[in-house]
């Protein structure tokens, strides 16, 4: 079954969404902010468990950053979105260099909960980026670790 993303074809222009605030968070996709149909909402919890002593985080932390630095002209801190941030662990990795002012987006505000403790001045979005586009623009838009889900 193909799939079928918003802006595809001009009877279905890429729509901007707007967004409700739940729990400080902008919401552009409230209908499934809790909705874990997908992935388990316990998923969040044994990755922020296990994301300090695993290997394949510190490994994908390491390599995406090392790609996004090397691939970007780093003379000015550039704009990120990470879609599917999950809890937030390449993001803290990027923010710390200090060389990307970044936003995290995830469908689900578990994870989100998670990403807000770890890194409280990063903004973070809950979307479902299947649905539309939101208002912000951003040099570089990430989705590691997402299509396998």
């Amino acid at each position: 079954m193909p799939l079928n993303l918003p802006g595809t074809d001009a009877a279905d222009p890429i729509k901007t969404l707007s967004y409700t605030l739940v729990d400080g968070i902008k919401c552009y996709s409230p209908d499934m902010a809790n909705d874990y149909s997908d992935y388990p909402d316990s998923g969040f919890d044994v990755t922020e468990q296990n994301s300090t002593k695993s290997f394949w985080v510190s490994s994908r932390n390491r390599l995406f950053s090392g790609l996004l630095r090397r691939c970007l002209n780093q003379s000015v801190q550039k704009r990120i979105l990470e879609i599917g941030c999950g809890t937030g662990d390449l993001l803290q990795t990027l923010v710390t260099s200090g060389d990307f002012d970044a936003t995290g987006s995830e469908i689900y505000l578990k994870g989100l909960r998670y990403c807000k403790a770890r890194l409280p001045t990063v903004e973070f979005v809950q979307f479902d980026a299947s649905e539309g586009i939101i208002d912000a623009r951003f040099d570089v838009i990430a989705a590691f670790d997402v299509l396998e889900h």
